[in-house]
């Protein structure tokens, strides 16, 4: 009797366990963007508002959209480059969407697995009808604007030079219903664009280089709309487009055709000298002890 009790025992702590593993690794299978981020956009377990399908039309409304306003830019830009469409992005801003919050979530929560080291850049608008509605309304801010300065009376510009910068070269975009109450600031509707790259601060007087439109890009200029056009592809790694040749220069520490390999050199005489910490506090440690940094 007491081999009875035992058996079942062990067998009941075995189920247990197993119910408890399924449970973690079904976490797991869920939120795989918790490798990038714990507390991930992706992760967020539940959502607040019902999201309303981007279908094919909406998705080529939104990228001719933007991209009829980059080729329009005054004063002309040199090399603004023609947006692609991104599923990536746009799942990670749909999921944003659905938790009807009136503001941005943070740009660590939003980054992607196929850019990882990518800054990704967000629009939003609320209670607005179309997707064209929405992007005019960000890109009005150019009322506001003057290249070089930015704003020239303390208006916001912000949502302009993310549609205008020449270094976001694919979008995804989402939106949702929301119920009542779902927010302080009520709104009806969330209509949110990621975007690779996103714009950093710096960029906001310059979000493009000025000159005579596809200058910088004669070989791979898309003529109907004047846009420097290299199918989408994105440099990682804080490497350069090279868009007259549609090729990635990369930073020291990285190599191949999107720089995502590690150049494996070995480290300088110096690095025994620095503290591990130093290899997320400045930039240039990683660059001169790639082995010390753990990235080889």
């Amino acid at each position: 009797m007491i081999y009875l009790k035992a058996a079942i025992l062990i067998e009941i702590a075995v189920c247990c366990y197993g119910f408890l593993l399924s449970s973690v690794l079904h976490k797991r299978q869920v939120c795989s963007y918790a490798e990038i981020s714990a507390d991930h956009t992706m992760c967020i377990s539940s959502d607040v508002g019902k999201a309303v399908a981007v279908d094919a039309s909406a998705k080529k409304e939104i990228v001719d959209r933007h991209n009829k306003l980059r080729s329009e830019v005054t004063p002309a830009a040199s090399g603004m480059v023609k947006m692609v469409w991104d599923d990536e992005l746009a799942k990670i801003a749909e999921k944003w969407a659905k938790q009807c919050k009136f503001g941005h979530d943070n740009y660590k929560k939003r980054a992607t697995k196929a850019y990882p080291s990518v800054f990704i850049g967000q629009n939003g608008a609320f209670d607005t009808v179309t997707w064209t509605e929405a992007i005019d309304e960000w890109y009005s801010e150019k009322k506001s604007f003057v290249h070089g300065k930015g704003s020239k009376d303390g208006g916001v510009i912000g949502h302009y030079t993310q549609v205008v910068n020449d270094n976001a070269v694919r979008v995804g975009c989402g939106r949702a219903d929301c119920p009542p109450g779902s927010d302080e600031n009520f709104q009806k509707t969330t209509w949110f664009c990621n975007y690779a790259r996103g714009q950093l601060t710096s960029e906001f007087p310059n979000p493009y280089s000025l000159g005579t439109p596809c200058s910088s890009c004669s070989g791979n200029c898309d003529q109907s709309l004047k846009l420097c056009d290299c199918g989408g592809k994105i440099c990682q790694n804080d490497g350069t487009m090279q868009y007259d040749t549609c090729t990635c220069k990369c930073s020291a520490l990285y190599t191949g055709a999107d720089c995502t390999q590690v150049n494996c050199k070995a480290d300088e005489a110096s690095c025994p000298l620095y503290q591990t910490d130093w290899c997320t506090v400045y930039a240039n440690i990683p660059e001169e002890c790639p082995h010390k940094c753990g990235l080889c």
